[in-house]
């Protein structure tokens, strides 16, 4: 499995002198090998890249919950933040390796950025500074998880707030839990929305499975929904767990994935998790858009953020992403974010209000997809000057 950061084709968009200064970034790494405060990794520079970027991740232990012999989520939500809440003291206790550093982790993406300005300046090239379509710094991206049935009715009152901004976003679906009616798909699609497949049953199971199961149980969804079969081009893990063999097998249904957190404190894979970039980055053919901002379940129930708390981690965060050129992407739930739920509600107002005017391009999955894999061909974008 072998990676490839968007970073370098967002600061050297002519893709012979990105060759060019990929091949003396290795040389580089040879020679220095990783910043102090990174994770030891193999020598060669795309080698460490990969290992950073999943290889750590996806060799996270199995968590409790996805051994349970039962579906996890008949255990009462109460108990289960109980849960988390005790794992990650248990955790705590011990002495926990300090990467990736929540809610930020820049260490990974200053070192990689230090190493292209490094190798710039040597053969006499001028970078760019990473952009977006129209010139913008940075990008965004919404996205809500439709974990039950229940949910489906949230979704209305998330978009209306969002249309007010004239925002559009992408919601997920659990296909055997929460796959809504038709009508629901189409009136998002037409809203210029679109809908990612969220899991298969959210039970912690697929992650898990042999790469036999999972293609069947893939197969049996889109084979029922087959006028879903075109629209859904992208995928998010339950819980966001993931292995090396979901994860690489992906591709064979979808185009983009949503699944791996830039940095995660307090979830199924304990008090530190993430791949440390706020770069999307391919997986084979797979582009991964990493979640890089805090979800409201976290800031809500591991965090205990009021509503003052939870804007100004995400308005924080936000500017954080943007300020380097990457892309922030927003995961939020109905159960969490609803009127009735006023703090938390008028928390993502704020945040959507701080989103329209911070000079981002805010688009959907596939076409950042579409727009980045331009870049690494050469288009829509200035080239390097020489």
């Amino acid at each position: 499995m072998r990676t490839e950061s968007s970073y370098g084709w967002l600061v050297a968009a002519d893709p012979v002198r990105r060759a060019r200064l990929a091949a003396d970034v290795e040389r580089l790494f040879e020679a220095g090998g990783p910043a102090p405060g990174l994770p030891a990794g193999p020598r060669g520079f795309l080698d460490f890249e990969t290992e950073m970027l999943v290889g750590r991740y996806v060799s996270s232990p199995r968590p409790l919950f996805a051994r349970l012999p039962f579906d996890y989520r008949l255990v009462p939500s109460p108990v289960r933040v109980v849960g988390l809440a005790m794992l990650d003291r248990l955790h705590g206790a011990g002495t926990v390796a300090d990467y990736p550093a929540w809610p930020l982790e820049p260490r990974l993406d200053d070192f990689r950025a230090g190493l292209w300005a490094e190798a710039a300046a040597r053969a006499g090239i001028s970078l760019t500074v990473p952009s977006y379509r129209e010139g913008h710094r940075g990008a965004v991206v919404l996205t809500h998880d439709i974990d039950s049935r229940a949910d489906i009715g949230g979704i209305a009152g998330i978009r209306g707030l969002e249309r007010g901004y004239e925002l559009p976003s992408s919601v997920g679906f659990v296909p055997e839990i929460s796959w809504p009616d038709q009508e629901v798909i189409e009136g998002l699609i037409s809203d210029g929305c679109e809908v990612y497949c969220h899991d298969i049953r959210h039970d912690g199971k697929l992650a898990y499975k042999s790469s036999s199961a999972a293609r069947s149980d893939f197969d049996r969804f889109l084979d029922k929904h087959e006028a879903a079969r075109p629209l859904l081009r992208g995928f998010r893990s339950g819980q966001l767990l993931m292995t090396s063999g979901l994860l690489g097998s992906l591709e064979n249904w979808f185009e983009y994935d949503l699944s791996l957190p830039d940095t995660e404190r307090g979830g199924p894979y304990g008090p530190r998790a993430g791949c440390g970039t706020v770069y999307p980055f391919l997986v084979g053919g797979l582009l991964e858009i990493p979640l890089t901002m805090p979800q409201d379940f976290y800031l809500i129930n591991v965090e205990h953020c009021d509503s003052a708390q939870m804007l100004s981690v995400w308005r924080d965060k936000l500017e954080s992403v943007l300020s380097r050129g990457g892309v922030a992407v927003v995961n939020t739930h109905p159960v969490w974010t609803n009127p009735k739920r006023a703090g938390v509600w008028a928390a993502y107002d704020g945040l959507l209000s701080t989103i329209v005017s911070s000079d981002a391009w805010v688009t959907t999955p596939s076409r950042l997809r579409e727009w980045l894999l331009g870049r690494r061909g050469g288009l829509d974008g200035p080239a390097s000057q020489t």
